[in-house]
């Protein structure tokens, strides 16, 4: 993966928790609309530590990235 210019942009990610042939969603409040699971890059994190960390915050579930 190349590296990211933090500089004045707003780096998100987001990943589809899929378990049962059922995908887990979140209420976005700002939208009002229901949106995968992710948030913001903190500065110097991949988006692989991102989503994991958005993961554990927003659910509180464990999960593998599938290859």
């Amino acid at each position: 993966m190349g590296t990211i210019n933090w500089g004045d942009k707003c780096w998100v990610t987001t990943i589809f928790l899929v378990n049962d042939n059922k995908v887990l969603l979140t209420m976005n409040k700002n939208l009002k609309t229901w949106i995968p699971v992710g948030g913001h890059l903190d500065v110097g994190e991949t988006p692989e530590e991102a989503i994991m960390r958005e993961v554990a915050e927003e659910t509180g579930l464990d999960f593998e990235f599938l290859p």
